[in-house]
């Protein structure tokens, strides 16, 4: 059986450039490669193909470009695949783990090897010169008995490059399709990861309890994302959406762009939620849950109005149960049971969760993969 963490095969290669392919190509309704014209900032006309745009790769996309017009379509699709593959094999001077190599080729191919290279730096919090070195390719070289968590460190600190450098955030049009892209690269990836390495047991109790760096690693958000981050124990009401679990995090920024075509302005009011502010909202009164809730793991966010700039509780939040269920997320209105009034009303509050499923979260059992659906896993 090949050893993962060795550099990938030449099949391989092309399965990760094939990922990168079907996910920019525009395809025509027999699903072939076709042609995808845009214009640049001085209103010039350009055009791509599988995302090769001629003002970037002129050679190669005009050769693509003719043999679509000629009507050599196997022919441009494996130019396409090949080229892809040669335009991001740099990525392999910096790793020879196949999981890790397939995230960076995707990295690269959107942003290029510099800016690749700088989401490598920021994973491996260093600065972020886009020179990676000897050492930092060591550093690389000592995640490998982890690659989940390192991955899900590429995820986060591409979305911080987006972020940061080139000014992209949730008020950009396309911020919904490159989350959705950036998760579905870091499932691949994940895919060439060892399937011989048992995940160790995550236990709740022990998170409280002994020191940060001891907490054993699961591969979920909660414990290589949110365990690991400074606020962790901070009583602070937390609205930062990148302590969201990516697939929470994705629907609710899809709701919150949703509400806005209603006319209605949401606002992330809460997200992350320790132990200790959670004991305190339990003791006010504002929550049934006395120790951890669905906050505490990323899979929770409160969504409030946004009137004049400030957070708004007031009227009515019907409308936010009913785009809760159009993006598969359980709204803390009727808790995943249209109709049922419940004891507990919590008008603003969506979770990614089944109400079930809760306890086998609390006490380290169980957390959702990407794919999980509350709506598919509700109990009478």
């Amino acid at each position: 059986m090949k050893d993962t963490a060795a550099m990938s095969t030449d099949h391989q290669r092309l399965e990760m450039a094939n990922f990168i392919l079907n996910a920019e190509a525009r395809r025509d309704q027999h699903n072939r490669l076709s042609i995808y014209r845009t214009s640049d900032d001085d209103g010039n006309d350009t055009f791509e193909v599988a995302g090769i745009h001629n003002n970037y790769h002129p050679l190669e996309a005009r050769e693509l470009s003719d043999l679509i017009n000629a009507g050599y379509y196997d022919e441009a699709e494996q130019k396409a695949l090949h080229y892809i593959a040669l335009w991001t094999d740099h990525v392999t001077r910096w790793t020879s783990c196949t999981s890790f190599e397939s995230f960076l080729r995707d990295c690269s191919f959107q942003r290029g090897p510099y800016g690749a290279a700088r989401m490598l730096q920021f994973a491996l919090n260093e600065a972020d010169t886009g020179d990676v070195t000897q050492s930092q390719i060591d550093q690389v070289k000592c995640q490998e008995n982890n690659q989940q968590k390192f991955l899900i460190d590429l995820r986060m600190a591409r979305e911080r490059y987006e972020r940061e450098i080139c000014q992209r955030n949730e008020t950009n049009p396309l911020w919904l399709s490159l989350l959705h892209r950036w998760s579905n690269a870091l499932d691949f990836a994940t895919h060439f990861c060892p399937q011989s390495s048992p995940t160790p047991q995550f236990h709740y109790s022990t998170a409280l309890t002994q020191p940060h760096q001891s907490t054993p690693m699961t591969g979920n958000f909660f414990t290589n994302v949110i365990s690991r981050d400074p606020r962790f124990h901070s009583t602070e009401r937390i609205d930062d959406p990148m302590l969201l679990e990516p697939n929470t995090r994705e629907k609710v920024m899809k709701i919150i762009s949703d509400a806005r075509h209603l006319g209605i302005e949401l606002m992330i009011y809460e997200t992350y939620r320790s132990a200790q502010r959670q004991k305190e909202l339990f003791e006010q009164g504002a929550s049934k849950i006395r120790f951890v809730g669905v906050h505490h793991y990323g899979l929770a966010c409160d969504l409030v109005k946004r009137i004049n700039g400030e957070p708004n509780f007031k009227g009515d939040f019907e409308f936010l149960g009913q785009l809760a269920r159009k993006n598969r997320m359980i709204w803390g209105g009727d808790w995943g049971h249209p109709g049922f009034k419940p004891s507990f009303y919590d008008g603003d509050h969506v979770q990614r969760i089944a109400v079930h499923r809760q306890t086998s979260l609390f006490d380290g059992s169980w957390y959702p993969d990407y794919n999980y659906d509350p709506w598919t896993d509700l109990v009478a």
